[in-house]
């Protein structure tokens, strides 16, 4: 009777504790579900995040459709997915979420592995968070490493997963993303780091911009070579590891040189035009369109500058040995063709070709006398030479007031 009185209370304290477990977390549930609805009260709406435009940069072409310049707050270029290497997107994901499109936002075995890869490397190899939770946090939180934060970046990865497809998902990560060197999605990032088209990008070049993701400016190859070969390494052997690509295609993308470009895409200042670029910036597209859209709006503005005939005029003012300016303009249109107002921009913004107003002097005379002789005066027919005075008050003057009367 003791044996079984004892395993009586035995079981009734297990019981005890097993309800109490069972209310601590219901407590906890309903403390954490409540926590978390109160911040999504604060968090953009299925509506607002539908409606979300990203920063574009504006692009200024020349007649033929060359850049001259780009004008950004983030320096970005939206591609399709379509238009993007297999090799950049195969990389990516290997990297960043290989279970991308099985999960719906959040990867609670990726958090796992994660963890355990990071703990035996003893590095950050690998990070938790999912391109969903990442395109999240990079469009509407900051960077802080809170819990706060990281309960708001699951919400809107939960809303994300419901409102957008996959495929639309990781379009919008790969245009969005950071990629050092301030260059914003994947456009502007292989033309940075390579100086091409982003659908042209091969495997060792692709693995070498996926591995800068976590650290773009720690992982650069233009600054780290070591530290992004590293990486480089990790992203061929991920794609191994999942079945992507051959051990024979990672010992060749290891080995295969890459070549990085200086190549930089034109801005305000860094551009073959940049008196004319900032002619029509501050005359023309700031006053219509206002800021915000001329520096996020992804305008694309066709000029009637000629790159060709600009390379020349910039040529011809650079030989002066004093200050000058030049504008060749197309009699029959009125139309620019090159613009240069000073031999360096980034010593003087000073647009001499339309900021300096300065008396033509004679060099007028023909353009009066070509006026003159287009509404039939004849070279024979006689004028006086003498002040006038005109109902508005201006009276213009010979130089130094001398006047010859009675003349042809």
């Amino acid at each position: 009777m003791k044996k079984t009185d004892k395993d009586a209370r035995k079981g009734q304290f297990a019981l005890i504790v097993i309800y109490g477990l069972l209310f601590l977390f219901s407590i906890l549930f309903i403390v954490g579900a409540g926590w978390a609805l109160k911040l999504s009260f604060d968090l953009p709406s299925s509506e607002e995040l539908i409606a979300f435009d990203p920063s574009l940069s504006t692009v200024i072409y020349d007649r033929n459709g060359k850049e001259i310049a780009r004008l950004f707050k983030e320096n970005r270029t939206w591609v399709s997915l379509e238009k993007i290497s297999p090799w950049l997107i195969k990389a990516v994901l290997a990297a960043e979420d290989d279970n991308f499109y099985d999960h719906r936002g959040i990867d609670i075995k990726g958090i796992i592995r994660a963890a355990w890869v990071n703990l035996t490397k003893r590095g950050t190899f690998q990070g938790g968070s999912t391109i969903t939770q990442q395109l999240a946090r990079n469009l509407f939180l900051s960077r802080e490493k809170t819990l706060e934060r990281k309960m708001k970046e699951v919400i809107l990865a939960y809303r994300m997963e419901r409102l957008y497809s996959k495929d639309q998902i990781l379009e919008m990560y790969l245009n969005t993303v950071y990629w050092g060197h301030g260059t914003y999605g994947i456009y502007a990032a292989s033309y940075n780091y390579f100086g091409k088209d982003p659908l042209t990008l091969t495997l060792p070049e692709a693995a070498m911009l996926a591995g800068l993701l976590p650290g773009p400016e720690y992982y650069t190859p233009l600054r780290h070579p070591d530290r992004a070969k590293v990486r480089q390494s990790y992203v061929l052997r991920r794609m191994e590891e999942l079945g992507l690509i051959a051990s024979e295609d990672v010992e060749r993308a290891l080995e295969t040189e890459l070549s990085f470009t200086k190549k930089r895409q034109p801005t305000l200042n860094e551009n073959p035009a940049p008196y004319f670029v900032s002619y029509v910036l501050f005359n023309h597209l700031l006053p219509k369109y206002g800021p915000e859209i001329v520096y996020q709006g992804g305008l694309k503005i066709y000029t009637t500058l000629d790159l060709e005939l600009q390379k020349a005029a910039q040529s011809a003012v650079s030989k002066l040995k004093s200050e000058g300016a030049l504008v060749a303009i197309d009699p029959n249109t009125g139309e620019i063709l090159a613009m240069v107002g000073g031999k360096d921009f980034d010593k003087s913004k000073f647009n001499r070709a339309v900021q300096a107003y300065r008396e033509p002097g004679s060099a007028f005379k023909p353009i009066v006398y070509t006026a003159a002789l287009s509404k039939g005066i004849r070279p024979v027919d006689r004028a006086l030479d003498a002040p006038l005075s005109f109902p508005n008050g201006w009276q213009p003057t010979n130089y130094g007031d001398k006047y010859s009367g009675e003349c042809t």
